[in-house]
């Protein structure tokens, strides 16, 4: 294992994470409606995103040329966020 993430919220949902365009951070959603950014070497918090959903994120798709992901969540959205 490379590196071990921590900060969010995985206790009673399936939530999935990606990897940005570069391969240098990792993404994630939360239990707690927070979408994390990770460095994906030192594992350190990079940035929290708030306020795009209001449940569980469960997925994170990062664009392949872009520095912007989609989110989707529990509460039923699909968000298109740049960075």
């Amino acid at each position: 294992m490379l590196q071990s993430y921590s900060g969010h919220e995985n206790t009673g949902y399936r939530l999935t994470n990606c990897f940005d365009n570069h391969d240098e951070t990792v993404f994630s959603g939360s239990e707690s409606s927070e979408i994390f950014q990770w460095d994906l070497v030192s594992g350190k918090v990079l940035k929290v995103f708030k306020g795009l959903h209001s449940r569980a994120v469960s997925s994170i798709c990062f664009h392949p040329n872009d520095p912007a992901f989609v989110s989707s969540s529990y509460d039923g959205t699909c968000i298109y966020h740049e960075i």
